[in-house]
């Protein structure tokens, strides 16, 4: 039988791992917590004091990000393009804290494991909304009126100009704050951000006139 698909049992310390209880390779497994769940501030509702369940999710060309109900966002997979929205040492040094204390840790590569975006704290009320993702790169959207991106931005994908090829950390986009979001989308090398006016916000490459605004330079 297939395990359930929720997931679920998130922790405010750091890596979930995935479960797989039988080794076959490509087959579903079931993504969960080892450390426990986060501790919740008074005036959250229950509904959002724990990330107890993913409620979207987006896989990038070899990277994953994950929603929880809580607001909080996981990545897992590649970094190569800090799509985790940190460097890769940093996560090597977490995984080797862990190993000193230790505690179980894999000996596959710790970005294989899912790695949460510490820049958005739901006990500070930064809570994602929104989020998609692109080959390398991924727009998140604080409490629905404040987007972020990060990852590869080679052709301005990220909507915060060109003068970084990639981002290391969550970068706001400036000219998109205020907006409310109604969806985004993420294709390898453009962005688009859709409001609650019907208005629709693109960025990135304009080749093949994918943004709708010409065959122009990129945005």
């Amino acid at each position: 039988d297939m395990e359930d698909s929720n997931i679920n049992n998130f922790s405010d310390n750091m890596s979930l791992r995935v479960q797989q209880k039988k080794k076959v390779p490509n087959m579903p497994a079931v993504v969960e917590s080892k450390h426990g769940f986060i501790k919740p501030r008074d005036d959250m509702s229950d509904e959002d004091k724990f990330s107890k369940s993913i409620k979207d999710i987006g896989c990038g060309l070899f990277h994953t990000v994950a929603l929880t109900n809580a607001g909080e966002l996981w990545v897992w997979g590649s970094n190569e393009y800090s799509q985790h929205g940190i460097e890769t040492s940093i996560i090597l040094k977490e995984y080797e804290e862990l190993n000193k204390k230790k505690k179980k840790v894999s000996s596959l590569p710790p970005e294989c494991f899912p790695h949460k975006v510490r820049q958005f704290d739901i006990k500070q009320n930064k809570k994602i909304t929104h989020v998609a993702t692109g080959s390398h790169h991924i727009i998140a959207v604080e409490n629905n009126r404040k987007p972020y991106g990060w990852g590869r931005n080679i052709e301005g994908q990220l909507g915060i100009g060109k003068s970084c090829r990639d981002v290391n950390k969550p970068t706001p986009i400036t000219e998109l704050i205020g907006q409310t979001c109604k969806q985004i989308a993420c294709s390898e090398a453009h962005t688009l951000f859709l409001n609650d006016f019907g208005e629709v916000f693109a960025f990135g490459s304009p080749q093949y006139g994918r943004l709708g605004l010409g065959l122009s330079t990129a945005l």
